[in-house]
């Protein structure tokens, strides 16, 4: 299977539960839950090729406090956001890859 169909198969699982996000959203959460560790938006923003502000946006449509709860934002109190995936995020990313064949 081609990362493209990878892809495809990634996005449309998600669709299926969450409609109203994005494909940026996708792409965002995608990224969050490859990674063990919180990541800073802005290296979020640089990994999917996108503005620190679009990234920000996105992750907060899956967020705990505005949208999906799939993530949650750690403020390092330095200007920095962190962002990591929450139980429900967690619980959500084995579901998909479970659901799709890598």
């Amino acid at each position: 299977m081609s990362t493209q169909d990878i892809l495809k198969n990634y996005t449309h699982a998600f669709k299926a539960s969450y409609p109203a996000v994005t494909a940026e959203g996708v792409m965002c959460y995608a990224i969050v839950a490859g990674h063990e560790e919180p990541l800073t938006v802005g290296k979020i923003a640089e990994m999917a090729g996108m503005t620190e502000p679009v990234a920000y946006r996105e992750l907060a449509s899956l967020s705990s406090g505005a949208g999906a709860g799939l993530i949650t934002f750690i403020n390092m109190g330095d200007g920095r956001n962190m962002a990591r995936l929450t139980p429900l995020g967690s619980k959500f990313r084995d579901e998909l890859q479970k659901k799709i064949p890598v």
